[in-house]
């Protein structure tokens, strides 16, 4: 009887776990580990949203990405990557530091994205299975830029999140 009981609590405790795991990492092979994007990127929860203008400069691990307003006036400006985390600079607040790109899309667009998730949405690539963490992602416009196809719009939802981003400008560092 304690050897089934032990059993099944193995087995629960094993159930659990998996659950817990974390998503398979989605996978950037064949994508540039450099670029330069430019564009809009709107953010909705339950219908309610706002627009923003992106300029991402992307180097391997590190990132530098300007928000502003639709007309031009600075909103943020985020740094980092890798082990070293995001730092979230605005105008008139103290920096604030995240651990992941996840944990600052959590904060300042109330949707938490992967940074992996993001680049291979940029590039077109849709995640699915569990390394697309519940989003679904539709790009029903593509363009070609740097030699390769990339994104024009991206629409990706999750639950009451809606992200769509439009690519205005794409560009790998040869150019």
């Amino acid at each position: 009887m304690l050897a089934r009981l032990a059993a099944g609590t193995a087995a629960a405790f094993l159930t659990a776990c998996a659950a817990l795991a974390p998503p398979p990492p989605v996978s950037l092979e064949g994508l540039p580990t450099s670029f330069d994007m430019a564009g809009r990127l709107s953010v909705a929860q339950e219908g309610a949203g706002e627009i923003v203008r992106i300029r991402w400069t992307h180097r391997g691990e590190r990132d530098e990405i300007a928000l502003s307003t639709p007309v031009g006036g600075d909103l943020a400006l985020i740094e980092g990557g890798g082990a070293g985390g995001y730092l979230l600079n605005r105008p008139g607040h103290t920096p604030i530091e995240y651990g992941t790109f996840s944990d600052l899309t959590s904060h300042l667009l109330s949707a938490s994205i992967d940074r992996a998730q993001f680049i291979a949405w940029l590039h077109g690539r849709i995640p699915t299975g569990a390394s697309a963490q519940g989003w679904v992602v539709d790009v029903p416009e593509t363009q070609e830029a740097s030699g390769r196809t990339v994104a024009r719009r991206v629409v990706a939802t999750r639950e009451q999140s809606v992200v769509k981003l439009v690519v205005d400008r794409y560009r790998t560092p040869a150019e």
